[in-house]
């Protein structure tokens, strides 16, 4: 050793410091992946903790608990700064550069942040809001809604719009390509979480600022009230029958003139070359016939027209709703007594105004006797107060996100608020995550046997060509439960097929249309296994195909639209449809692996129907 060359002593020297350097960052690098290990397991976990707690929070402010919500604050609180402790110190932040690792850390971070926003910004002025509507102020008391508390309740709602609004981006900005599966579940339900109270609540910011307007705080208002019947189908949700003026001036709600349905000898208003392929000519003639349109605000336009034409008054807008929604106001206001002894109650009202009156009541001015007596109780119960306003605000919403409360103003910047939320009543738009479709659902009987209609969708999806063009299958079910003696045993007035349509008694006959993507094609249209020939137009930027379908009692079809995308065009789909009396189940499958034959040939034109309602 001794004798050793110093060169040699310097390497071995050289060779020590660098090991001792690599272990020491090692150890460092061990240190600091234990740091962070046991604080992310943590933050895990009071996140984890903390989601739940947030949706049953949902429940406490629309009025299906009666717990006190503040234990439930104060808990979501304690987890969501816990979290954000956990993830924000220097160390954390320094391993988010850290590649593979580095991009999942940055993502529970910002979980936690945009959960603690949330809890400490939204939270409290939302449970603010809940105490000005359960304290009734919001809505109608003695048939008044109180247009100053209305106001007052607008930097409530504001701010827990913008908090939410925040949190949405800092969750949007978490998700990415390149996560781990557990931190993306967790990111995707977080937001879909969060999401789920700021859509809403944007609407109502946006709302809260035209409503004392819409209340008639600038001057005095009429709007149409339309009741739709889904007995006899339309794509919207069902044939016009009770129609009635609310006039509303600074907050005071009062009825008007009511009346029924009516129609005029040639059509009143201009339509499309589209509409008239689609709706027939009598699309303007009848005001049963603009619901046809699954654009409400073309509904609205078409409305206020015929009214105006018929009446002189030009209202200021138009609202549907249907038995359905009847039924969930019910829920919140209690049964309500009519004058000739009849109670309509929400297990009862569906089938006593769809069904029951038609056989209690074969005189066609009786039945609408029948209906005006059912809409002016229920309207002056609702405007009476005295219940849960919780309750009737879910109620509302409910009604609204199933597309049985649609509205439509007359005012262009009213309704422009109104476009961006659940109550206008839109065709589906495509987005850079979805491609929207619509399903909707015209009678063809002329009778009321759509009460003894059911339906389900089923949208297949796949990424097979060359060009990145989707390919898209949306199969419509159509089932008749009309019992097997329907020609016998139910009333004419149901039957329907009085204008020589060529339906048999009990039969009943439905159009179906479908809303494709923009920019799509729809190539085929498939009844039970065999091409046909279909109805084909437009609407704005979307292709529509319809056909018409025939169904004897027990009778089950399967309506499939073949469609192809356009380029690049997400597979994951968005399904509107036709509000019917039951509920439409929705199915949404995503191929995997292509079928053998790949799909994408669109047919030739010439195999187009004309319009089946003349």
């Amino acid at each position: 050793m001794r004798g050793e060359p110093a060169a040699r002593r310097a390497g071995r020297r050289r060779r020590r410091v660098l090991v001792a350097v690599v272990g020491g960052v090692v150890l460092v690098g061990a240190v600091l992946a234990a740091w962070v290990l046991v604080r992310g397991v943590l933050a895990r976990d009071a996140l984890l903790e903390a989601a739940p707690l947030l949706a049953s929070l949902s429940d406490s402010m629309s009025g299906s608990s009666e717990e006190d919500p503040a234990p439930t604050v104060a808990a979501i609180l304690e987890r969501t700064g816990s979290a954000v402790e956990l993830t924000s110190d220097p160390i954390w932040r320094l391993v988010e550069h850290v590649p593979v690792v580095g991009a999942d850390l940055a993502a529970v971070r910002r979980v936690a942040a945009g959960a603690d926003l949330v809890a400490r910004d939204a939270i409290p002025p939302l449970l603010e809001l809940a105490d000005a509507v359960e304290s009734g102020g919001l809505l109608p008391r003695a048939g008044q809604i109180d247009l100053a508390a209305v106001e007052a309740a607008t930097p409530a709602i504001v701010a827990a719009d913008a908090a939410l609004s925040e949190a949405v981006d800092l969750l949007r900005g978490a998700a990415g390509s390149g996560l781990v599966a557990p931190v993306d579940d967790a990111v995707v339900r977080m937001r879909e979480l969060v999401e789920s109270v700021a859509v809403p609540v944007s609407a109502a910011a946006d709302a809260v600022v035209i409503l004392p307007d819409i209340l008639g705080a600038d001057r005095p208002r009429d709007y149409l009230l339309i009741i739709q019947n889904n007995a006899e189908l339309r794509a919207s949700g069902g044939i016009p029958g009770a129609v009635a003026i609310v006039h509303v001036e600074d907050g005071r709600l009062s009825l008007g003139t009511q009346s029924t349905a009516f129609s005029f000898p040639r059509p009143v208003a201009e339509t499309t070359p589209e509409e008239q392929i689609l709706y027939g000519e009598n699309f303007t003639r009848y005001l049963q016939n603009v619901t046809m349109t699954p654009d409400f605000a073309r509904t609205g336009e078409l409305a206020r027209t015929l009214w105006e034409r018929r009446t002189g008054l030009a209202v200021d807008g138009v609202v549907a709703v249907d038995p359905v929604a009847l039924a969930l106001v019910l829920e919140a206001t209690g049964p309500i007594g009519l004058p000739d002894g009849t109670t309509l109650d929400p297990s009862s009202v569906v089938q006593t105004l769809l069904g029951d009156v038609y056989e209690r009541f074969p005189v066609t001015a009786d039945q609408d006797a029948f209906f005006a007596s059912a809409a002016a109780a229920v309207f002056h119960r609702v405007v009476a107060g005295g219940y849960s306003s919780r309750a009737l605000l879910a109620a509302l919403a409910e009604a609204a996100g199933d597309r049985r409360l649609l509205v439509w103003s007359a005012d262009a910047v009213e309704q422009e608020v109104i476009s961006g939320t659940a109550v206008a009543g839109a065709v589906p738009v495509s987005d850079g995550t979805t491609s929207g479709f619509g399903v909707y659902l015209v009678d063809n009987t002329e009778g009321k046997m759509s009460l003894y209609l059911g339906s389900q969708i089923r949208v297949r999806a796949a990424s097979c060509r060359a060009d990145g063009r989707p390919d898209f299958e949306v199969a419509v079910a159509l089932e008749s439960t009309a019992p097997l003696d329907a020609a016998h045993s139910l009333p004419p007035y149901v039957l329907g097929g009085r204008h020589g349509l060529g339906v048999a008694a009990g039969q009943v006959r439905t159009t179906v249309f479908v809303f494709a993507p923009e920019g799509s094609e729809v190539w085929d249209v498939v009844l039970d296994g065999s091409s046909r020939a279909f109805i084909a137009s437009g609407y704005g930027d979307h292709e529509v195909a319809g056909l018409t379908v025939t169904l004897d009692p027990g009778e089950r079809a399967v309506v499939t639209f073949r469609v192809l995308g356009p380029p690049r065009a997400p597979l994951a789909t968005t399904i509107d449809s036709t509000p019917m009396v039951g509920d439409t189940p929705v199915d949404v499958e995503l191929l995997r692996t292509c079928p053998t034959a790949t799909p994408g040939v669109p047919v030739a034109r010439d195999r187009e129907l004309p319009s089946p309602f003349g």
